[in-house]
């Protein structure tokens, strides 16, 4: 009886014990995660290269096949731009033809590097693909996230 009982305690502390070892682990990840930098773009080669015009008929033609192919690829693209925001010290810029209703949104986070871009500018940016935005009234938008200027 008093052997049982032995028993019954060390396979308790057994459990506890990888209990806490799975939780300590859990914590450590999760703040490994949390606090893990973005890679910076500039530093990375691009996946693929496009003009901003076949960027929108590539996804016009196959939105969902593509989203899934280009999914946190660096996508390169070259095109005009159809209209710049700058709030709060980020910067949103909409490349595309005037013509279409697709348009390429690249978000950046540096306003000075933006300095000198206007309206109808040709530029070069690099960014990573987020996602694809269909709207039958405002439009579609190719989005892309840390985005930088390369020319």
């Amino acid at each position: 009886m008093e052997n049982q009982k032995v028993e019954n305690v060390k396979s308790k502390i057994k459990i506890a014990s990888i209990v806490l070892m799975i939780l300590v682990l859990a914590v450590w990840y999760g703040l490994k995660e949390y606090n893990r930098k973005a890679v910076n773009t500039q530093a990375l080669e691009p996946d693929y290269i496009f003009l901003a015009t076949d960027l929108s008929q590539t996804f016009e033609a196959n939105w969902a096949e593509n989203d899934s192919i280009f999914k946190e690829k660096v996508i390169q693209v070259e095109g005009k731009i159809k209209s710049l925001n700058i709030a709060n010290g980020e910067v949103i810029l909409y490349l595309g033809n005037e013509n279409t209703n697709t348009s390429i949104v690249c978000t950046m986070s540096d306003s000075k590097k933006s300095a000198g871009l206007t309206q109808s500018s040709e530029v070069i940016i690099k960014g990573v693909y987020l996602g694809y935005n269909q709207d039958e009234l405002l439009g579609n938008d190719i989005v892309l996230k840390r985005c930088i200027i390369v020319n």
